[in-house]
């Protein structure tokens, strides 16, 4: 047996912003360490004793997770995590330098030794698009992270959209509380699952989609034992990193994508020969979409791979692609 099942988990983005602001928990508080003269946060902090494992002058493991959009502010689930080596016991504070209107901050109790992973704060307000390596401290040693900051948004409506560059010619779509596109989410199989997440056209008065209407979809799969998946595993079920293209989620885990173009033609990269030669696919961050029924995440992608008319099997070239979508535990 099999279903598919299309929910959208966030009914409008004014319900969204009211969700995610009464779902913060109160914070702890602590003092940042600064300058005498300036006042401003220097790094470290703490009468504990630990070392960051670095390679090539970076955080070995350092990964940035968060929704990070120039000209808005950062939410409260940004964040750094990174894995340290304990010398010593005791409180510990670290702070990096403010780069790119972005700072990375944390505080805690290690009460032992040995390696352990952290997680630090990333607030602030992103100035510029691209990628911003930040360095964390602690005294005279450090590494850095790098945190890809994209697209600005400073009306808060265009957090969900996907945009390809196809021969040259930009195509893009944002889903807005106005404009019927809506960032659904997907699942498809019982207890082996794939996953979608989209940003397609959808009219509930049940109208004909104007002319030059376009869909957009990522399907991640397979993962099995999904009726007693715990919330953990579906969360690392879409870990930050690389992916391959599969004509046949039964054969390995991976991802496809499809694509409605304005003349109504339906493109896969499973269509045709289904060949991804050269093709890339990275999940960029991931946080929770703060849905009311179930738990999503908001899943920001980066890709290049090559679409195939679903009818014809004819190719074309996808550079430049991105998606900022959502991927259901319904």
């Amino acid at each position: 047996m099999q279903r598919i099942m299309f929910r959208h988990p966030i009914l409008s983005l004014s319900l969204l912003l009211s969700l995610l602001f009464a779902g913060c928990a109160k914070e702890k508080s602590y003092e940042l360490p600064t300058d005498p003269g300036t006042g401003i946060p220097v790094p470290g902090g703490g009468d504990a004793a630990f070392a960051f494992v670095a390679a090539a002058g970076n955080c070995s493991d350092a990964k940035a997770a968060g929704i990070f959009l120039t000209g808005k502010i950062l939410d409260a689930d940004a964040n750094v995590t990174v894995t340290v080596n304990v010398t010593r016991k005791g409180n510990w504070v670290l702070t990096s330098n403010v780069v790119n209107g972005m700072l990375v901050m944390g505080t805690g109790t290690f009460t032992q030794t040995g390696p352990q992973v952290i997680t630090l704060r990333v607030t602030g307000l992103p100035q510029t698009a691209g990628v911003s390596n930040i360095l964390l401290g602690t005294g005279t040693v450090g590494c850095g992270v790098a945190i890809t900051v994209s697209g600005d948004d400073t009306t808060g409506e265009n957090d969900y959209y996907y945009k390809i560059t196809v021969s040259g010619q930009v195509y893009e779509q944002h889903a807005t509380e106005d404009n019927h596109y809506i960032p659904g989410s997907g699942l498809d199989g019982v207890d082996d699952v794939n996953f979608s997440a989209g940003i397609n056209y959808s009219d509930i008065s049940g109208g004909v989609p104007p002319a030059g209407t376009t869909g957009f979809g990522v399907k991640i799969g397979m993962m099995h034992n999904y009726m007693s998946a715990s919330d953990k595993a579906f969360t690392d079920f879409f870990a930050l990193g690389n992916y391959s293209y599969v004509k046949d989620f039964n054969t390995a885990k991976g991802v496809s994508i499809y694509w409605l173009d304005p003349q109504g033609e339906e493109w896969s990269t499973q269509a045709g020969t289904a060949d991804q030669t050269g093709s890339t696919f990275t999940i960029i961050s991931t946080a929770d979409a703060k849905a009311f029924n179930g738990l999503y995440l908001k899943t920001k992608m980066q890709f290049k791979c090559k679409l195939y008319n679903v009818n014809t099997g004819a190719m074309k070239e996808v550079t430049n692609g991105e998606m900022v979508g959502t991927f259901g535990k319904i």
